[in-house]
This record gives C-alpha cells, structure tokens and sequence, in this order.
C-alpha cells in the first residue's frame, strides 16, 4: 500500500511510539499493534495483539530513525478506510481488521477494532472511529 493518511475529521490523539526493529516496515494509513511496547504492522500473524492505532509515519527497513507517530483512539476522529469487499452496512456496524491486509476493513462483530458512523449500500469504504479497547479496568476491593 501506498502511504495514504485516513483521517478526514474530528480531534485525532497523536502519540510517539518506537518501532520494534530497524526492518520494521510500517506505510502511513497502516493498522499498528504493540509487541513488547514496540510498534509493529498489524498482520494476521500478529492476530493476539489489539489495535493500537492508525500510523501517521512510515517506518521503511533501514530507516535511521526509531520512531513513529500513531493516531490512537480517542472515539472522536473519523477515519476512510476500505473495505474488503462492497459491503452494505448500518451507523454503529462493527468492523475486523480484513485478513491479509494491513490497512482494510471487513464486516464483523468479531474483533472488531473499528464502527461506522454512517451507513452505505454496496460500497467499497466505510467512515468509521476506532474502537476504544477494553480497559480490563479491575476492581481494587
């Protein structure tokens, strides 16, 4: 995938992140996961780990640098990602990471790391937020 930047409105949180190693490849729009803390390209490979964000750098093999920005979810920024497939969908619809691709989407309420903010007929992309994960807040008692 060409580096494509996602966003197209509302208020992102844009964090630093380290990437994992210096071959790390990492395109701007790609879905990013932590391993060990460390940024790495969300593949079905790395399927246990849980959406961290979208990337807003790239990261090529090689690169000298170690870091990349990340736009996290916050539920206020509003993303355009494809979709797998033309797909007909409702405001509040869940969507998964698509198997075998790094930036696209398709319906599921199943690991879902993304819900739409509005609805489409057979189409190839969805404005969505990403899902705020469980905080697996505990009780202290």
């Amino acid at each position: 995938m060409a580096n494509l930047d996602r966003y197209i409105k509302g208020e992102e949180t844009i964090v630093r992140v380290s990437v994992a190693t210096s071959t790390t490849v990492i395109n701007i729009g790609d879905f990013v996961a932590l391993s060990s803390g460390l940024a790495i390209r969300m593949t079905t490979a790395t399927s246990p780990h849980t959406l961290y964000g979208i990337a807003k750098r790239a990261h090529a093999s090689g690169d000298a640098f170690s870091e990349i920005t990340v736009s996290i979810p916050n539920g206020t920024a509003v993303y355009r990602i494809p979709l797998d497939t033309a797909t007909t969908f409702v405001v509040g619809n869940y969507f998964a990471k698509a198997v075998g691709s790094n930036f696209k989407l398709t319906d599921s309420d199943t690991d879902f790391i993304a819900i739409a903010v509005n609805a489409g007929t057979s189409v190839s992309y969805a404005d969505v937020i990403l899902a705020i994960p469980d905080a697996n807040i505990r009780d202290a008692s």
